[in-house]
């Protein structure tokens, strides 16, 4: 039944954002308000033509809003994350918890949460507990909570 749950999962990750490309995107995308086209661009090391191809896609799905406009001048090209790209990009980080190995989910745990301890950056009642709760729940428990903050530089390196 286990195995069957996280086979569902791994089958519903939503082929939109699991492409690398956009994946990138909508990573970059959760952990600012917005990026203009030139960023995205310098960013990701993809080229005009492609992530052109992929911003129409995240857009005709509603992930991404794009806003152009004028600076002075100069034409301005400028990408946000939607709400609905946010629950998507939630839900396929939920959806690839199934699928990592559960030796890694230990390595990925023990790295949070040494992170957390040593930043202070979140508040974790009872951090005492987790080593008695499984891996994978405390990977979504930990993922839910920090959705919104960006990633602590080094912590999964």
């Amino acid at each position: 039944m286990k195995e069957q749950n996280s086979l569902n999962s791994i089958g519903n990750l939503d082929t939109g954002i699991h492409n690398p490309a956009r994946l990138m995107i909508i990573y970059l995308l959760a952990r600012t308000k917005s990026l203009d086209y030139l960023q995205l661009m310098r960013q990701t090391g993809l080229t005009s033509g492609n992530i052109t191809t992929h911003l129409n896609k995240l857009q005709e799905s509603g992930y991404i809003r794009i806003n152009k406009s004028f600076i002075g001048r100069k034409p301005n090209t400028a990408m946000e994350l939607t709400p609905k790209g946010m629950r998507a990009y939630y839900e396929w980080g939920e959806n690839v918890l199934h699928a990592l190995p559960e030796k890694t989910m230990q390595n990925l745990c023990a790295k949070l949460i040494g992170a957390v301890i040593a930043t202070k950056a979140m508040q974790y009642p009872k951090l005492e507990w987790y080593p008695l709760i499984p891996a994978r729940q405390m990977l979504k428990d930990i993922y839910r909570r920090s959705m919104s903050q960006p990633p602590v530089e080094g912590v999964l390196a």
